[in-house]
């Protein structure tokens, strides 16, 4: 075998083990992915029809109980939407 080819070799052998590790971390962390995405579902629900021409500042004002919390816009439930598709993309 001449040297080019045991180098040929030893190149697809590293992309094939890179390749495993790499399939192996994205499988070992799905679990929790899958976990973030159910958690956020509940507020990327909240953006829907006819937000669109409304600012990511735009407040929301959530009350529960006595409370009220107006720190929140309409932007944070556009991130909360984002990221689940991202998540979904990367499958």
């Amino acid at each position: 075998m001449n040297p080019s080819d045991l180098l040929k070799g030893a190149v697809f052998a590293i992309a094939d083990a890179s390749r495993a590790s790499a399939q192996a971390a994205h499988d070992a962390r799905q679990p929790e992915v899958d976990r973030l995405k159910k958690a956020l579902e509940p507020f990327a629900d909240v953006c829907g029809d006819g937000d669109e021409d409304m600012p990511d500042n735009t407040p929301v004002t959530i009350t529960y109980g006595r409370t009220t919390y107006y720190s929140i816009t309409l932007g944070d439930f556009r991130k909360a939407r984002a990221a689940i598709a991202n998540a979904e993309r990367a499958k």
